[in-house]
């Protein structure tokens, strides 16, 4: 079912029923749009303040709030001039027993004179507060920006640095590796020539080796003796060889360090 619209108050008292598009808040009547005119025209009401006549309910339910105590639910009919706030009247008794400057609210309201300057400083220091929060909420989500761009360069430069330390790394692995491998080669040639040599000296003394055991067992002792000088000097040979090889030290053991 659909809401009634409300009849021009000011109207009615004129006996015509016309209805109303306006809420005067100051008056609180219902009001058509000619009566408007009017009203904005009077030196008494031309500073009214009218809303449309559907936010009449709205504005009402605000207003019925704003005009309760918070603390105990009843109208606020007085005003503290001492504390500087409206008071219902078990205010007065819990918190305003000695306070002399209690004054009805609508006496109060009369004597305002600098209500727009109040009200547009309260404005002025709202939109401040908006303005400071607004412009510190925007540097905050740049400074988030800046720590996220701030720390791509950090990393970007930490793996820069790491790439650097590797590549580096990697030459100076690639190095020592020729140069352990060409000492390893050396050292290889020398053990393979050592190698050799001894061989060499090992083969003849087997021989040598043999032949006396064959002249223990085969030959007499005038021969074995006669033998035996020239086996003298090829043992001494072989001897003077080892000894060489000792002195050379090309039997010593090679390590790479």
């Amino acid at each position: 079912m659909a809401s009634s619209i409300p009849t021009c108050d000011i109207c009615i008292t004129n006996t015509i029923s016309k209805s109303a598009s306006g809420w005067c808040l100051e008056c609180e009547e219902a009001i058509c749009s000619d009566c408007e005119k009017q009203h904005r025209r009077m030196k008494l009401t031309k500073n009214h303040k009218i809303i449309p006549v559907e936010d009449k309910k709205m504005s009402i339910s605000n207003l019925d709030s704003e005009q309760e105590c918070n603390d105990h639910s009843r109208k606020l009919d007085f005003f503290c001039l001492k504390h500087s706030q409206p008071c219902c009247v078990t205010c007065i008794f819990e918190k305003h027993k000695r306070c002399q400057e209690l004054k009805p609210l609508p006496e109060v309201e009369k004597g305002i004179t600098s209500f727009d300057s109040s009200f547009a400083n309260l404005e002025d220091r709202v939109e401040d507060i908006i303005e400071s929060i607004t412009s510190l909420l925007k540097e905050k989500q740049e400074n988030k920006t800046r720590l996220e761009v701030q720390k791509n360069i950090i990393i970007t430069k930490v793996q820069n640095i790491r790439r650097s330390i590797n590549s580096h790394f990697n030459k100076v692995q690639q190095s020592l590796t020729e140069e352990l491998e060409k000492e390893e080669k050396i050292q290889n040639e020398r053990i393979d020539i050592c190698i050799e040599k001894l061989s060499g000296i090992l083969q003849k003394v087997d021989k040598l080796s043999s032949k006396l055991e064959q002249a223990k067992q085969h030959k007499s002792e005038f021969q074995a003796f006669l033998a035996a000088f020239e086996w003298d000097k090829t043992i001494e040979k072989e001897e003077k060889d080892w000894i060489s090889l000792q002195t050379d030290k090309i039997s010593d053991r090679v390590d790479i360090s």
